[in-house]
Formats: structure tokens, sequence, C-alpha cells
């Protein structure tokens, strides 16, 4: 990638050599085989002319300079190299600063990380994402969703989920009772004496009802309401019914009134109320 002492390299990747305590930047990518989205590469760096202790720090471009070094060197190894994974930073560039005394610098490349190969994200129902190229993720979850034998009695309590969190619409039918006349919890619908219940599916018929066996009602004659009911006229009765007559409004009371039977109702009209004043009402 580059060669400070000369030999074939040139320009930005060639001479001169590195200055003490000053830094330099060499652009990485679309050299050696490095693409464009490479983030990061291994690097092997090989310090060279080396005449007295120092250190070199390598880091991104555009960066601030490490507090740790790279690699270490003294005046009894004028050559040492060292490998080291680099990120990239501004323009695919990476920065080297030489410590204490000026070296020349070989930097080869044996390998890189691509950015559109690093899983970024791991999606249900579709795998990875971010430039995962191959492979398939396993996220515990069978498809359609948790069932309940995938979850241990009483895992999933009520403190457990916020409120409103479970709609209407995320609860498939027919399986739980959403709302029975504002009941939301367990709902029992029971029947007593003649009344029945009977569920079938999601379905809750309530019948029955009437009378017992053997025991009779009372009608006008003819109640066609009581005979499509399904009971049959025995005949009429021989008891008389009778109720208190409300008096509010009643008229007043009187002798020697003149009546006339309609066939349905009894006219009461006149007469007087003590054998003297007369009454014109009935």
């Amino acid at each position: 990638m580059a060669d400070t002492r000369g030999n074939s390299f040139t320009g930005a990747y060639g001479p001169p050599a590195l200055v003490a305590n000053a830094t330099r930047s060499f652009t990485i990518t679309a050299h050696c085989g490095i693409p464009v989205t490479a983030a990061a590469v291994s690097f092997n760096f090989t310090a060279l002319n080396v005449g007295g202790a120092g250190d070199l720090r390598v880091f991104p471009a555009g960066g601030g300079v490490p507090l740790v070094s790279t690699m270490n060197y003294n005046a009894n190894t004028p050559n040492i190299a060292n490998a080291a994974v680099v990120p990239l930073g501004t323009g695919g560039a990476i920065t080297v600063q030489a410590d204490a005394v000026s070296i020349d610098l070989i930097i080869d490349v044996n390998g890189y990380y691509d950015n559109s190969g690093v899983i970024t994200e791991v999606a249900a129902g579709t795998g990875l994402t971010g430039g995962g190229t191959s492979g398939s993720v396993s996220l515990g979850i069978a498809p359609g969703g948790v069932t309940s034998t995938e979850l241990a009695s009483n895992a999933v309590t009520s403190a457990k989920i916020a409120a409103n969190a479970v709609t209407a619409g995320a609860i498939a039918s027919g399986q739980v009772a959403k709302n029975v006349n504002g009941v939301t919890d367990s709902v029992t619908v029971a029947g007593s004496g003649l009344v029945t219940v009977n569920t079938v599916g999601s379905t809750v018929t309530v019948g029955g009802g009437g009378t017992p066996s053997g025991s009779f009602i009372l009608g006008n004659p003819g109640d066609t309401t009581l005979v499509g009911a399904g009971y049959t006229e025995l005949g009429p009765s021989v008891q008389d019914g009778w109720s208190a007559t409300a008096t509010t409004g009643a008229p007043m009371a009187r002798q020697y009134a003149t009546a006339v039977w309609t066939g349905t109702k009894m006219i009461v009209w006149g007469g007087c109320d003590d054998e003297v004043t007369l009454i014109n009402t009935g």
C-alpha cells in the first residue's frame, strides 16, 4: 500500500519519511483491492531506519490521536513490524503519527471488513438486514406468533401488559369473551326453573320457561295468543275474580239512578245524592 523509502512508491504513498510528532494520512480504499465499501482494514505496519525510542499511532482519518500506540520501537530494534485492524475514517483513509523520532514506514494490507456485509439488525420474518449475505437466523418464535403452549402457566400476568396494549382487533375470533353487557372477565350464563341454556360454539341460546306440567292459566274466552302458545281452552271458570276499585276520580255516590246494559258495559246516570238534590252525571 505504501513505502516511504521510495522503492517505486511515489506521491502520497512514497517518500518522504514520517516526521517526528507529525501526522500523515493515507487513502486506503480503491487501492490494493480494498473497495470503497470497506469499513476497517487488517494492516501490517513495518517501521524501518528507527533512530531511537518511540511509537507509531494509527487511527481513522478525521479522528483524534489515540492515547495508545499501534507499535513501539527503540534504537535496538531499527526494523520492527506489527499487525493491527484499524477502522477507516474520512474518505476511506487512515492517519499515522510517529512519536519522538522520524521513521520510514511500510504499510501492507491483507484483508478488510466490508460494511455492506455487517449485520446491523435481525428482524422477525426477514432474517438478516444491513447487508447480511447468507444463512438464517432463528428467533425462537414460531410462524404466526407465540401460542399458549409455548408460554409457562401464569407467565403473562395483567401487571406485565401495559394498559390498552392488547386491542380487540389483536384477539382472534372465538378466543375470549370481549364484552358481555360490560363484563370483560369470566361470564357464566345459567338458567333456573324451566329456563334452559344451550351453548353451541360461540352461540348461547336461552329457552324454556312457561308453566309447569299440569297447571293452568286464566284468560279471556277464545284468547288467540294463548291458543297460539299451545294452550287449550277448557271452558269458563266458576270462580269470580275481584280486585279493589280505585276511588280516585270515581263518581259520587247516588240512589235512584237509571242504568242501561249495552252488552259489554253498564251505564249509570242521574239519580240523587240525598233524595232531594238531583245529579246530572254518570
